[in-house]
């Protein structure tokens, strides 16, 4: 049985001949352990010359812990880390370029944010809107999307963001978008009544997936995404309910 992956022999019969021992365990020495493509017209092994099936012959299942793709090893690479906790990573040259988790795959959700108000203007974290997600160099978009509650019976009881203002003519709300620390953006929204109208209720009611940020620069690493949310102006209501954070990798 071979020890490396290296054919130095393959003997061809002649036809009328008697055939030895050694030299027929020879030849089944090749198939034995590393099984590598041996060449049509030398003794010698092949290389990207032959193919494992056919377009109309393919084999059924394949049971591999790595795969090679291209034309040298240090092409594409793709394997499952049984180190860990079981990802699918998918090498470039070596090095990781995407992983798949086996719980997380290329997103990751929060918790619903129940019915998160907040009257001040100081940002302050909204309810389960918190995620950590691993990226690899790839950009990680943050949105918003509504549970499944749906449109209920119970009047304003639907996803939604919001914001209010009572004898005032503007509504307005913002959220901050924290990559562990840093601030990497800010999305604000307003609705303004005519001055005057002297409204004694402005409001604003936005669907969940208005909401979208993508992060390019965060670079290879591990990360906690955070969105904080505020009032513009005391007093007003700012309100994000029955919504989920989304984390997605691109």
């Amino acid at each position: 049985m071979p020890s490396t992956a290296t054919i130095t022999s393959f003997y061809s019969f002649t036809a009328n001949t008697k055939a030895r021992a050694g030299e027929v365990n020879n030849n089944f020495s090749v198939y034995r352990g590393h099984i590598i493509p041996v060449n049509t017209d030398t003794a010698s092994a092949s290389n990207l010359s032959h193919d494992l099936g056919s377009t109309d012959h393919r084999w059924n299942n394949a049971y591999a812990s790595t795969l090679y793709l291209g034309n040298t090893t240090t092409s594409w690479r793709i394997k499952d880390d049984t180190t860990t906790v079981g990802d699918l990573m998918f090498q470039l040259n070596g090095a990781d370029a995407v992983r798949f988790n086996k719980g997380q795959g290329f997103w990751t959700v929060s918790g619903e944010s129940g019915a998160y108000t907040n009257n001040t203007t100081t940002f302050a974290l909204i309810t389960n809107f918190s995620l950590t997600i691993t990226t690899y160099g790839s950009p990680v978009e943050i949105f918003l999307a509504g549970t499944n509650k749906g449109w209920t019976s119970t009047a304003g009881d639907s996803p939604a963001i919001y914001a209010a203002s009572v004898n005032q003519n503007i509504a307005s709300g913002q959220f901050e978008i924290r990559r562990d620390s840093t601030t990497i953006g800010v999305w604000q929204f307003q609705t303004q009544a005519d001055d005057s109208a002297s409204p004694s209720l402005t409001v604003i009611h936005l669907p969940p997936s208005s909401f979208s940020h993508i992060d390019n620069s965060a670079g290879a690493g591990t990360y906690v995404y955070s969105i904080y949310g505020r009032s513009l102006v005391a007093g007003q209501t700012f309100l994000v309910r029955h919504v989920k954070m989304y984390a997605k990798l691109w």
